[in-house]
C-alpha cells in the first residue's frame, strides 16, 4: 500500500519534473532567439529591417510558387488570369503607396479607382470562368 501511494507521488512529481523541463526550454529557447534579434534591432535597426523584408519576401515568394506550380499543373488558362488578376492589384496598390509617399494623394486616389475598374474587368468580363446572375 505504501510502495502504491509513492509510486503514484512519484508519477506526479515526474510530471511536474517534466512540465518544468519543457518551460525551462521554452524559456531558454525563447531567449535565444529573442536577444540576438532584439540587440540586431537596437545596434542596427537598418540591418534588421533589411533581414526581415527579405525574409519576409522570401517567404510569400516560396507560398506563391508552390500554389503557382499547383495551379499551372491544373489549369493553365485559369493561371494566367489569376496572375493577371494578382499583378494589376499588387500594380495598383505599390503605384498609390508610392503617389502616397510624393503626397500625391489624389493620383493615388485615382489610380487606386483604376485598379478596381481594371481588377473587375480582368475578373469579371475577360474570366474564362463566367459568372452566371443566378449564381450570385
Amino acid at each position: 500500500m505504501i510502495g502504491t501511494i509513492l509510486r503514484g507521488y512519484g508519477a506526479v512529481l515526474g510530471s511536474a519534473m517534466r512540465f518544468a523541463a519543457l518551460i525551462g526550454v521554452c524559456i531558454a529557447t525563447g531567449f535565444l532567439l529573442v536577444y540576438p534579434l532584439w540587440s540586431l534591432a537596437v545596434a542596427k535597426p537598418d540591418l534588421y529591417t533589411l533581414f526581415f523584408v527579405a525574409l519576409l519576401a522570401t517567404g510569400a515568394a516560396v507560398l506563391f510558387a508552390i500554389r503557382a506550380k499547383k495551379a499551372l499543373r491544373t489549369s493553365p488558362g485559369l493561371f494566367l488570369f489569376s496572375l493577371a488578376r494578382k499583378a494589376v492589384l499588387a500594380t495598383g496598390v505599390v503605384v498609390s503607396i508610392l503617389l502616397v509617399l510624393r503626397y500625391e494623394r489624389t493620383l493615388a486616389f485615382v489610380s487606386l479607382i483604376v485598379t478596381f475598374f481594371l481588377y473587375g474587368f480582368i475578373a469579371f468580363v475577360l474570366s474564362p470562368e463566367k459568372r452566371s446572375p443566378e449564381g450570385r
